[in-house]
């Protein structure tokens, strides 16, 4: 945590992505660990989205600033880091609007939020996380460099992780933008949240064969750059071997699952 508490998290991205749900579950994950979280719903355009982080912030068990729907959202994390302050909280999550008129109009409304956290605190925002749903391939790469270019971004939420999303985001994130993936979220719970780890996700797709070669468990689509695919020569004589059995329980599992096991 910084010198000078509150710190300030914000969290960005398009609606559906699971943007709301996201700042309740890393709200509750941090109280976890001890530390004291206050919300802001700093998504004015939409009374649903307000709503809605009420009822996760009951969920994850804190506190939540709210103003009247379409109010300045500036308004409202200046009154969160305010609130955090005089109530010794340690971070300040914002949930922000999804969509704007215009980009003109969300670079502004998100350099506005910058400035108010620097006013406040003399600093900006702490993290600025992009919310990306991991199922939309392309489209969560396009999302992330139209918001890179909004706001400096600190990292990204990857949600939508339970099923089978492509593990080609995560490289093509860190290989193209350099921004890393921070968390995941893997289901609806408000646990359903996952510090990422890169050497744990490395280990889920690739699996080690009888030779102590990597050997890929499944396709992993790497966007948008395709490489082409090289057959390996075959020799002009060949012994028969024992079939070898890839699609064992273990493998059948979602990526998740062999990610993140349960003690």
């Amino acid at each position: 945590l910084p010198d000078t508490l509150p710190a300030v998290y914000l969290l960005v991205g398009v609606n559906g992505t699971g943007k709301t749900t996201s700042a309740a579950k890393l709200a509750w994950d941090i109280r976890q660990s001890g530390k004291t979280v206050l919300l802001a719903a700093a998504d004015t355009f939409r009374a649903a989205a307000i709503d809605q982080l009420e009822v996760w912030a009951e969920r994850a068990g804190v506190e939540m600033v709210r103003h009247q729907p379409n109010s300045d959202p500036s308004a409202v994390v200046f009154d969160a880091i305010e609130a955090a302050r005089a109530r010794g909280v340690d971070i300040v999550i914002a949930d922000t609007a999804g969509r704007l008129h215009t980009r003109a109009n969300l670079m502004q409304e998100l350099a506005k939020l910058g400035r108010v956290t620097e006013k406040c605190l003399g600093r900006p925002p702490d993290e600025t996380l992009l919310v990306l749903d991991a199922t939309t391939g392309q489209n969560a790469v396009n999302q992330a460099r139209q918001f890179g270019a909004a706001t400096p971004l600190t990292g990204v939420i990857l949600t939508k992780m339970d099923g089978t999303a492509r593990g080609g985001v995560v490289l093509t994130l860190a290989r193209e933008m350099g921004i890393p993936v921070k968390f995941i979220g893997i289901g609806e719970k408000i646990s359903d949240l996952r510090l990422f780890d890169a050497a744990e996700y490395a280990d889920g797709l690739f699996r080690l064969d009888g030779d102590g070669d990597a050997a890929p468990v499944e396709a992993v689509t790497l966007e948008p750059v395709s490489e082409p695919v090289v057959e390996p020569i075959q020799p002009a004589e060949t012994v028969d071997e024992p079939s070898v059995e890839t699609s064992t329980d273990e493998e059948a599992k979602p990526l998740w699952k062999r990610l993140f096991r349960r003690g």
